[in-house]
């Protein structure tokens, strides 16, 4: 459904995203929906101006037909060099990691989700770059902000429990439960 690559400009590297319709009924369904890429370049903008860092969104391109249908849509961001937490997390340094700050950096986006009713959608541990002391959130097409509050919760339920999925039996799993643990979804 997308296709990922790097690429150099003028001396920078970006990450260009191409958010592909995978057959003709896929392209009817989503007819009238805003694509990943707009999805993705709204809710960067959104987290930006919130003050969470994500990888700064520069170009956001939908291929249209006769200008009303909706082809291939492209989403150019900032590339961050540095890897994931997954990947952070299996590598032989995994000890070395400030769990702490890790924790707490998760603790205020955590913050920020609750405050503003936004649910990410996709917490795998690979869609986060800690990076200068800052928690960088990547993959931001099924990021949502709800009006009501009991979808959010249940949202931001499935939230939590996917980004526990990604810590058990690692050196980050007794941290990251009790943040999760302190986390309060109340009504």
């Amino acid at each position: 459904a997308s296709t990922v690559a790097a690429i150099n400009m003028s001396g920078s590297t970006y990450v260009l995203k191409r958010y592909n319709l995978k057959s003709l009924w896929h392209s009817i369904k989503y007819l009238f929906k805003p694509s990943r890429a707009h999805r993705s370049w709204l809710n960067a903008s959104v987290l930006e101006m919130l003050g969470i860092a994500t990888p700064h969104p520069y170009l956001m391109y939908e291929e249209r037909l006769f200008g009303v249908f909706r082809r291939r849509a492209f989403f150019l961001s900032q590339n961050l060099e540095a890897p994931n937490l997954l990947e952070q997390s299996e590598s032989n340094r995994a000890q070395e990691l400030p769990v702490e700050k890790i924790a707490a950096a998760f603790k205020q986006l955590f913050d920020a989700m609750l405050t503003y009713q936004i649910s990410h959608g996709d917490m795998k541990a690979s869609n986060f770059v800690f990076h200068n002391d800052l928690l960088y959130v990547l993959d931001l097409d099924a990021m949502k902000r709800h009006k009501n509050r009991e979808v959010f919760l249940r949202s931001m339920e499935k939230d939590l429990a996917r980004f526990m999925r990604n810590w058990q039996g690692t050196a980050f799993e007794t941290d990251f439960r009790e943040l999760v643990e302190s986390v309060e979804l109340s009504p």
